[in-house]
């Protein structure tokens, strides 16, 4: 049997086992047998049947486990906009405006010049709004995402190993467990001054090319007000990327740190299976399987949506992972 149709039969034996019953199988799940299939040349075998057996879950765990992803995600960006529109009303743009104006000869400074000096003003502008309530909004957002993540990290790697073992966990308790014992661990904001530096920097570098290349295009002041506030506003700024980013390292070190307490051994890399993934992503699924502190962490790149799965060859090599999840144990998915 060639390896592609070794994968979509193995995809289908794993869609079929997810308790599916949509036929024909919809785009997002085929996405995952299209990907399998074209990987299968370059994987020995068994990985890819493995691999594929787990992605033809999409319809079943799987897919609750990227519902319940999207949602958190979507919960934790819409927090960050409502915070950054606070930024924004308290950015002196119109100061910034009248800087780029003053600038020496500006009729002829280099579009580079106009950029620099806007990025160095806003600089200021965002170490001002250090110690007030804006800030202090700022740095609970993004504790709330980081704890948030590494909490649901926790939960889909209880899901993961207790659907290998044919039981489902009710999702929001495993979550909650998890958050109530983050919630007040001093020691995460040291991670949270960490991403909040990056999103500053990400911001102010965005921040001072629209005014610039506005600048240079002829807005006025109150037009470079309003490029501001949208930027802020958008939900597709610098800050957003990076919180996405926060977002699945943690995911991933909650589930890293579960199967590491499960005594799991094993793990796999494994990607999605839709247009997100690269070859980086491609490169890491294809190299597995991997002894838990090898594997490679996602996110591997900005929007990457790919999972530290346990491997299902090794499930069987630890004796006792019931106790886990038996406190969650209720039939249903959340």
């Amino acid at each position: 049997m060639r390896a592609a149709d070794t994968v979509r039969a193995a995809f289908a034996i794993g869609y079929a086992r997810a308790g599916a019953d949509a036929f024909p199988i919809p785009a997002r799940a085929k996405a995952g047998a299209v990907a399998a299939m074209r990987a299968a040349e370059s994987m020995p075998p068994g990985r890819v049947v493995e691999a594929t057996l787990q992605l033809g879950s999409l319809e079943g765990t799987w897919a609750v486990v990227y519902r319940r992803r999207e949602r958190l995600e979507a919960s934790q960006q819409s927090a960050l906009t409502d915070v950054l529109a606070d930024v924004a009303a308290h950015l002196d743009v119109g100061g910034i405006v009248t800087l780029l104006a003053n600038l020496p000869t500006f009729e002829t400074v280099a579009d580079s010049d106009t950029t620099a000096a806007a990025i160095t003003a806003l600089r200021r502008e965002f170490a001002a709004l250090a110690g007030t309530d804006v800030w202090g909004a700022w740095r609970a957002v993004l504790r709330e995402a980081i704890v948030s993540g590494t909490a649901e990290g926790d939960a889909v790697a209880l899901a993961l190993m207790a659907d290998a073992a044919g039981v489902s966990i009710d999702f929001d308790l495993a979550f909650t467990d998890a958050h109530d014992a983050l919630a007040d661990l001093d020691s995460m904001w040291a991670d949270v001054d960490g991403w909040l530096a990056k999103q500053v920097d990400g911001l102010v570098t965005q921040l001072g090319r629209t005014l610039a290349d506005a600048w240079a295009s002829g807005a006025t002041r109150a037009e470079m007000v309003t490029a501001v506030k949208d930027l802020l506003g958008g939900g597709t700024n610098a800050a957003a990327t990076v919180l996405d980013m926060a977002i699945g390292q943690a995911l991933s070190a909650g589930s890293l740190a579960t199967y590491a307490q499960a005594g799991l051994q094993v793990v796999d890399f494994l990607t999605a299976g839709d247009d997100r993934v690269d070859e980086e992503c491609d490169d890491a699924e294809t190299n597995g399987p991997y002894l838990l502190d090898a594997c490679p962490q996602p996110p591997l790149h900005p929007n990457c949506r790919c999972c530290v799965a346990p491997s299902l060859s090794s499930i069987g090599d630890v004796t006792d992972l019931t106790a886990l999840w038996e406190p969650y144990v209720t039939g249903g998915d959340s």
